[in-house]
């Protein structure tokens, strides 16, 4: 005689049956719903309590409805034609059923763009290629005020929507005004968002403490040459959240402190100085600003030696995370990560897409290509 349940709970497609009598691990049920029978698998066993998975929607299914088991497993009717048709778990004809879609591609893991600016996505188009980071800043500063806040609204929408229906699931996002924060709450994605903090002539923080009024939301440098010495420290000491810093994306970050290079001579003819040139390197200014336990991400790495990665990871206990974003620095500078020397020091390597200021997408999808050559290891 066959053993039959009753359903006794629902969550989602599991269903927990109680049974009189005895049933066998990926034996195949059947529970009446209404005027169908829902086919289920056998997935756990605990004495009279059995765990079953229906593999069509359990919309339909009320509790005290009734099951039978059928004293076999799944199985699959051979025949000509077989390997040349299109069936669910149920042997059911998919290019037969209504409401299928085919789609060319494979399952992916939800994506994380690690880096992002969206709050400048309505600056699409708008800057040169390739002139060099000091352009690229005097680009944004020139073309900023072009837009209205109804334009750059709609873009920061139209960008959030972009990466949703591309898979990204998360976004480490940057922020200096509260413009994207309505569009991020609304959003499926989840934004982790580092208020930065930006400016040789920034003296306090004060004007950016509105945006911590907004869920996992906390301070962050810029970087390591665009602040002075007192409140980089302050912002790297204060709270225990992780840290985003702009780190290595070119050659003259690492000139600014020999007091040579572009980025030397820009700041210059601007009048500014700097105090922090004393501790020698970008590098050895974060060990010597960051808390060893506080989890930092150093974001895009052009320009990193060993020597960087390994005064780095000398220092800090907590997590560090290099990201790169190969399509906005080949966008700005042309330049291009060691990919293999990060890999070869078994780093925590992240991918972001920086904004659409310096990028001709948001696309993970097209930052994963550019990484092509290396394994997924």
């Amino acid at each position: 005689m066959a053993t039959k349940g009753k359903v006794t709970g629902v969550i989602a497609n599991m269903v927990l049956l109680a049974v009189d009598g005895p049933v066998a691990q990926n034996e195949i049920c059947y529970i009446k719903t209404g005027g169908d029978s829902l086919m289920a698998e056998v997935i756990k066993i605990n004495g009279a309590k059995v765990y079953v998975q229906v593999f069509e929607s359990t919309r339909r299914l009320k509790i005290g409805e009734e099951a039978e088991f059928t004293g076999h497993m799944l199985e699959v009717s051979l025949a000509p034609g077989m390997l040349s048709k299109n069936y669910d778990g149920l042997q059911n004809d998919l290019d037969k059923m209504e409401g299928v879609e085919f789609y060319a591609g494979i399952l992916i893991p939800a994506l994380v763009n690690a880096h992002c600016h969206i709050e400048l996505s309505y600056l699409e188009g708008q800057i040169e290629r390739r002139r060099g980071f000091a352009a690229f800043a005097a680009g944004v500063a020139r073309t900023r005020e072009m837009f209205t806040p109804e334009q750059r609204v709609d873009a920061v929408r139209c960008a959030d929507e972009s990466m949703w229906n591309e898979g990204v699931a998360a976004v480490g996002d940057i922020a200096n005004t509260p413009l994207a924060f309505d569009v991020k709450a609304r959003s499926g994605i989840r934004y982790r968002t580092f208020a930065e903090v930006f400016g040789l002539r920034t003296a306090s923080i004060e004007a950016l403490e509105p945006l911590l009024c907004h869920p996992d939301t906390a301070f962050s440098p810029h970087s390591t040459y665009s602040l002075q010495d007192d409140i980089f420290k302050r912002v790297c000491c204060e709270g225990s959240e992780p840290l985003s810093i702009h780190f290595m994306e070119s050659y003259g970050e690492r000139e600014l402190y020999e007091g040579r290079g572009a980025l030397y001579e820009w700041y210059q003819t601007q009048g500014w100085e700097c105090d922090f040139l004393h501790y020698g390197s970008p590098a050895e200014r974060i060990v010597a600003c960051v808390p060893a336990e506080r989890s930092v991400m150093l974001v895009h790495n052009c320009c990193v030696t060993q020597h960087d990665i390994d005064i780095i990871m000398s220092h800090f206990t907590a997590p560090v995370y290099w990201t790169v974003c190969l399509g906005s620095n080949d966008y700005i500078s042309g330049l291009t990560p060691d990919i293999e020397l990060l890999r070869r020091n078994h780093l925590n390597i992240c991918i972001g897409t920086d904004s659409l200021a310096s990028n001709n997408s948001l696309s993970m999808l097209a930052e994963l290509k550019r990484l092509r050559e290396y394994p997924l290891d």
